[in-house]
């Protein structure tokens, strides 16, 4: 699955729960830019309901990349949700999930010690797993 397959589903996800969609499909506005004061960081894919005030933060990847940029996108994810607020999710196709699964203790403490919300989207199938 290609990175612009994943981030077509991310979009169909993200309406599906009800957010309002921002993101790289917008045509002419790309990327959302995290809200740490400096605008430097971009993130795929932000979807936000206005009551109560709900944020979701996607990163996606597509099949093939690597395991260290699988992590560079995790890192992504939670910058978002540090300054952003709210929840965030890594979407990555079923075999690079089922290889991030494997680290689950290592990401389920990576997120207890950030205090932070995230888990990660299998684009194939729609199935979530969050880590606390």
């Amino acid at each position: 699955m290609t990175e612009d397959e994943v981030n077509k589903k991310c979009r169909l996800w993200l309406e599906g729960q009800g957010y309002k969609y921002k993101g790289i499909l917008n045509t002419g506005l790309g990327q959302v830019p995290v809200p740490d004061g400096i605008r430097q960081v971009l993130i795929d894919h932000q979807g936000h309901k206005d009551r109560p005030v709900d944020l979701c933060w996607v990163e996606a990847k597509g099949s093939g990349v690597g395991f260290s940029m699988l992590f560079q996108g995790l890192i992504r994810v939670i910058y978002a949700v540090y300054h952003g607020g709210g929840k965030g999710l890594l979407a990555i196709p079923e075999e690079e999930y089922e290889l991030l699964l494997k680290q689950r203790q290592f990401l389920e403490a990576v997120v207890r010690s950030s205090e932070r919300v995230m888990g990660l989207l299998n684009a194939d199938s729609g199935e979530i797993i969050w880590f606390k």
